[in-house]
């Protein structure tokens, strides 16, 4: 079991990810900068968005403590090799999903421990008591 979590996954990863770029071009890129409101659009998706529907539901559902910063925290996680092999299969735009997926995968350096911060503080923080 250990060989397949430590040579078996990162392999299959690096296969998928091979794959899929083989089939860009350079022009496809250049289409994603062109094309800056999609990216935008995209990123503040990834970043604002999922987590803000993530707080709504932890709301929504009365989650607490723990387990809404679990909910949190899975918000926060960048979109990764599924989500691009979703965009080839779905005949959409992979320049454009690999490139949200490598800029918000360097964001998430900044974004994750802040956002993860507040989520600690917000839904696990204890009241303040006065010591007697």
């Amino acid at each position: 079991m250990n060989t397949f979590v430590n040579v078996a996954l990162p392999l299959s990863l690096v296969i998928i990810m091979l794959s899929l770029g083989i089939g860009l071009t350079l022009n496809d890129f250049k289409r994603v900068l062109k094309r800056p409101h999609a990216f935008g659009l995209g990123a503040g998706a990834q970043i604002i968005f999922v987590p803000l529907i993530a707080y709504l539901l932890i709301l929504a559902f009365g989650i607490t403590s723990a387990l809404a910063v679990g909910v949190m925290l899975l918000s926060l996680c960048p979109g990764g090799a599924t989500a691009n092999i979703i965009a080839k299969v779905a005949k959409g735009d992979v320049a454009l999903s690999v490139s949200l997926t490598a800029v918000v995968s360097l964001l998430s350096i900044l974004t994750v421990p802040f956002f993860a911060a507040w989520s600690v503080i917000h839904f696990m923080a204890l009241k303040h008591q006065k010591l007697q």
